[in-house]
C-alpha cells in the first residue's frame, strides 16, 4: 500500500510541476476586458437572417444598460413586403437556462416564471429587406449575471434567435461627504 502511494506522488508530482509554471507565467486578462459576442441561429427557412446583441459601455447592477440588437433580414415574399419584428428578454441564467430556440417558448417562461424574465422590447419594426440598429434602454435589477435573449420574427415564424451572456459590474460605492 505505501509503495502505491509513494508511485502515485512521484507520478503526479512531476506533472503538476509542470503545468503550474505554465499557468502562473501567462499575465491574467480582468474578466471585464473581455466583452463577450452573442451566438445566433437562423431557421431554416430564413437562412439569411442575420441577429447580434451588444451591451454598450459597462452598465452596473441597478442602474440604465444600453443594449443594441442589430442585424439583417431578406424579404419573404417579394410580392408581399411584411416587415419583420424584433422582441427582447433579460433573464436569470440560472433559473430559466439557455435562451428557448422560439418566442413562443420565451412567452411561456414569462408565464410561468414572471420575476426572473423582463421583455424589454417587443415588436419593434426592423424592416422588410435589410440592415438594421434598435437601440433599447432598460432599467437593470440587482442581479448581476444575466442573459439577453432576442428574437426576429416574420408575422407568426421565428426568423432567428441571438443570445447574450452578460455579467453586470456592482454598483461603485458612494464616496462619503465631507462635513463643513
Amino acid at each position: 500500500m505505501r509503495t502505491a502511494r509513494a508511485l502515485a506522488a512521484v507520478t503526479v508530482l512531476p506533472v503538476l510541476l509542470a503545468i503550474a509554471p505554465a499557468a502562473s507565467a501567462a499575465p491574467v486578462e480582468p474578466a471585464a476586458a473581455k466583452k463577450p459576442r452573442s451566438a445566433y441561429v437562423a431557421a431554416p427557412a430564413y437562412p439569411d437572417t442575420r441577429l447580434a446583441i451588444t451591451v454598450k459601455g459597462t452598465p452596473t447592477v441597478n442602474s440604465v444598460a444600453t443594449v443594441v440588437v442589430s442585424g439583417s433580414v431578406t424579404q419573404a415574399d417579394p410580392d408581399l413586403p411584411i416587415d419583420y419584428t424584433l422582441s427582447l428578454f433579460v433573464q436569470d441564467p440560472a433559473v430559466v437556462g439557455p435562451c428557448p430556440r422560439s418566442y413562443a417558448d420565451e412567452l411561456q417562461n414569462v408565464i410561468n416564471l414572471g420575476g426572473d424574465i423582463a421583455h424589454i422590447a417587443r415588436g419593434l419594426d426592423v424592416g422588410a429587406d435589410g440592415r438594421f440598429a434598435k437601440t433599447v434602454r432598460y432599467r437593470t435589477g440587482s442581479l448581476r449575471r444575466i442573459q439577453l435573449c432576442a428574437y426576429v420574427r416574420y408575422i407568426t415564424d421565428d426568423a432567428a434567435v441571438s443570445s447574450l451572456r452578460w455579467t453586470l459590474a456592482p454598483r461603485p460605492k458612494a464616496k462619503p461627504r465631507r462635513s463643513r
